[in-house]
């Protein structure tokens, strides 16, 4: 974590410099921009042109488009997360392969089950992106699961706040017991063949491949890997489904992210020039191109129905609350930094059990309250 006062300004620089008429932006940035005004609204284009939202996934049109039903960009890909299974797995346990759409909670109940016995040979219950920092991990399941450790409106920390306590339990449990995957195991061996190189290099990306992994919430890359290079993964009986949320909020989630949202400056001097690239762009037939040249990202547009039914899973979320990045890197120096002292101190004594959940997350509440509030001074 590291916080960059210039990552939005510096862009805002170039803009009113360079004074381009259609940039190409991430998600953070096309919040950042749209909040201060910088974007010029594409509704009555889209009005005028009859261009067909309704053909995007929800998701996406709901997440860029402002409370004040403006919308300000379009993309004609996203990259989105979900939950693989590793069948086998489950049938050796003689635990039914779940069909339906799983929550947090339901996910860290079946981990339970997962326990590995034989210390030679590990098995896992459970992999996500962040298994390496169990602090960022639980912040992250805490935030698909609609909580918020930070209200911005006024500037108060809530990580004491209800909820919380039980996705921490979640995940240093998950950890304590080594169910969850460690990022560290040597599972992943290196070798001079070709092939054998390259399933290396997917593993190392995706450790799900190793096959020793009962669940995975990984991204729509480790599904391209697994339809698209059957030969290198064909032994490993597998199944996906959406993304986990929790039970209050069904179809929100922060598995879905946005790196190429195209947009027009306000101030563009040739806006209309810019929507009709923009529209082409964002039409089906080029969004299907899009998605060739990179396979690990899903078209905007939803998949027809004689497409691989598989790729609806990650079609299922209709808001999206992937917040969490963004607000850290709003903090200031000092706030990071009693952050990062703080998640290491406290959650290295609640996995060592030397103090309660609940003391640990009142304490680092009011730690880090304290230093925001004398860093505003």
């Amino acid at each position: 974590m590291s916080h960059d006062q210039n990552y939005y300004q510096s862009l805002e620089r170039a803009i009113q410099k360079e004074q381009p008429d259609i940039i190409v932006i991430s998600m953070d940035h096309y919040f950042n921009l749209g909040e201060n005004q910088k974007l010029q609204p594409l509704n009555s284009w889209i009005k005028r042109d009859g261009f067909n939202l309704a053909a995007i996934a929800p998701a996406i049109v709901n997440s860029l488009t402002n409370e004040q039903g403006d919308i300000y960009g379009l993309t004609p890909t996203f990259n989105a997360s979900a939950l693989y299974i590793n069948n086998t797995f489950f049938n050796e346990k003689g635990i039914p392969i779940p069909n339906d759409p799983l929550t947090w909670d339901q996910i860290f109940q079946l981990v339970k089950q997962f326990q590995h016995q034989d210390k030679e040979d590990k098995q896992y219950g459970l992999y996500t992106k962040y298994s390496e920092n169990p602090y960022m991990m639980a912040l992250h399941i805490g935030e698909g699961s609609g909580l918020s450790f930070f209200h911005a409106r006024n500037k108060q920390f809530a990580l004491n706040a209800k909820g919380w306590g039980n996705v921490f339990e979640n995940v240093l449990n998950c950890v304590r017991t080594e169910v969850c995957f460690d990022l560290k195991s040597p599972e992943i061996k290196t070798t001079a063949k070709k092939e054998e190189a390259m399933k290396t290099s997917y593993q190392e990306n995706h450790p799900f491949l190793i096959g020793n992994i009962a669940m995975a919430v990984d991204d729509s890359t480790l599904y391209s890997a697994l339809t698209g290079n059957n030969s290198l993964f064909k032994d490993l009986d597998w199944t996906v489904l959406p993304y986990p949320t929790s039970a209050d909020f069904p179809t929100t989630g922060n598995g879905i992210n946005m790196e190429e949202i195209f947009a027009i400056p306000v101030g563009a001097q040739h806006p209309e020039e810019a929507w009709e690239l923009a529209k082409y762009i964002n039409g089906e037939d080029y969004g299907r191109i899009f998605t060739q040249i990179n396979p690990g990202e899903l078209p905007a547009r939803k998949p027809a129905s004689n497409e691989d039914s598989r790729l609806e899973v990650f079609y299922k979320l209709d808001k999206i609350n992937n917040n969490m990045i963004n607000t850290l890197r709003g903090f200031p120096d000092p706030v990071l930094a009693k952050m990062d002292q703080l998640s290491q101190t406290y959650m290295a004594d609640m996995l060592d059990e030397k103090t309660t959940v609940r003391d640990a997350l009142d304490q680092m509440q009011r730690e880090l309250q304290a230093t925001l509030d004398n860093s505003n001074h």
